[in-house]
Formats: structure tokens, sequence, C-alpha cells
């Protein structure tokens, strides 16, 4: 089969879902409608954690941007980690005042492989999986987040989406324009994934995962319009 039967064939097969879609029975219709509903936001940041904690991530709830500092050295103290992190771009709308926590050392170099804390925002969160969306941007480049020993992750309770559909439906909007150069869905701290062989944290990319969800003044209990990290 050639290439151009291929995709004639499958663009067929989906005209042919569509059509059957719209022709279904108003329960079926209704069935998907309600699926798309966005449920209250206390849930959805439950749902959140909970998905999240399965794969071996850590988190915690936080007031505001203004609290990140103080949760970011509580977190290291308690992991008996270097008060020393990079933090990459617009962490969250705002920007975390660090001035708050005077004891902790903002670094400005090179990471090195496996062995800084790195705090970086999000796109987006997504409660049906507990993944976190990055997206890269001048200054947030992707070693950051993949070579980092311990990545801390802030994620705007505005911006935790129920599901994939509902996080592409507004990601469409909002790249509109265009999408980044690129995207990176993390679950969990990095591990081993081969058969046969001990599942081990930090293989090939940090160890730990800490998500510091942040509820934002004026957010609506049913979603967000702030995104985590600056385009």
């Amino acid at each position: 089969m050639t290439n151009r039967s291929a995709r004639d064939e499958i663009m067929s097969s989906i005209r042919s879902g569509l059509e059957k879609f719209a022709k279904a029975p108003e329960p079926v219709q209704q069935a998907v409608a309600e699926r798309a509903k966005m449920p209250d936001r206390e849930s959805l940041i439950e749902t959140f954690r909970h998905f999240a904690a399965e794969e071996a991530a850590t988190s915690e709830r936080v007031d505001g941007s203004a609290d990140v500092p103080r949760a970011v050295v509580q977190y290291l103290l308690a992991n008996a980690l270097p008060l020393e992190v990079i933090a990459a771009g617009q962490i969250i709308s705002g920007r975390p005042d660090w001035n708050r926590a005077g004891e902790l050392d903002i670094v400005d170099r090179p990471i090195r492989a496996d062995g800084d804390t790195v705090v970086t925002g999000c796109f987006a969160g997504l409660a049906e999986s507990g993944a976190v969306v990055t997206i890269s941007s001048p200054d947030f480049p992707n070693e950051l987040q993949f070579l980092a020993a311990t990545h801390i992750v802030v994620v705007p309770a505005g911006r935790i989406f129920a599901d994939y559909e509902s996080f592409w439906q507004i990601a469409g909007q909002e790249f509109a324009t265009g999408m980044p150069r690129s995207m990176n869905w993390i679950v969990g701290p990095s591990r081993t994934a081969d058969l046969g062989v001990p599942s081990r944290l930090g293989a090939h990319g940090p160890s730990r995962l800490h998500l510091l969800i942040v509820n934002e003044p004026g957010v609506d209990e049913r979603g967000g319009d702030e995104p985590g990290v600056d385009e």
C-alpha cells in the first residue's frame, strides 16, 4: 500500500466515524458532552495529586506565589538537600519573591548533570494521569528539567485540566499562531523500565519530582487563564 493510499484510507475512516457520531442517538451525544464538562476545582486538584503520588511524585498545596520560596526551602530541608536552586523562567505569574527565603541561594550557571535542584513552572497539570506539561522557551531550556537531580514544579491550580481532551482544546487556542519548539509530559521522577530489572528512580533524570500546587487570586473554581511559564 502506498503512503498516499494509506493516508486516504485513514482519512476516510475518520470521516466515517464523524458521520456516525453525528447520527448517533441523543443519549450517546449527551454522554460525550457530559464527559467534557469540567469538575469542580478541588476535585481536580485531589485527583491530580492522587495520580501523581501513584507515580512517586510528591505534592503540597501552597496558598499563593508569595509562599513558593518558603515551601521550596522547607522541602529542601526535609530532604537534607543543599539550599541552592536554579530557577527557570517565569515560574508563576508575578514571579516568586525569593527574598522571602533569604537562606536560599538562587544560582545562575549551567546545570550540572544529576546534581542540582531546579525550580520551574509548567504549562498545565493533568488530573487524569498526574502529569505536568512543560514547554520550552528561551529562558526555559529542556536540559534544566531533564538533567536535574531534583525537579520542583510550580503548578497553578487554575491550570489543572480534567483530561487530555480538555487540555488540547485550550492548548489549541493558546497556540493557534504556532506551537512551541517542544512540549514535554512529565509523570513522576525518572526511573528504569527494562523488563526483568528492578525499577530504580533517577536512572536517567530527576530522582525526585515535587509539585507545589499554587492557588492564584481570581482563578475561577472551574478553570484558569494564566500559563505557568513564559511563552
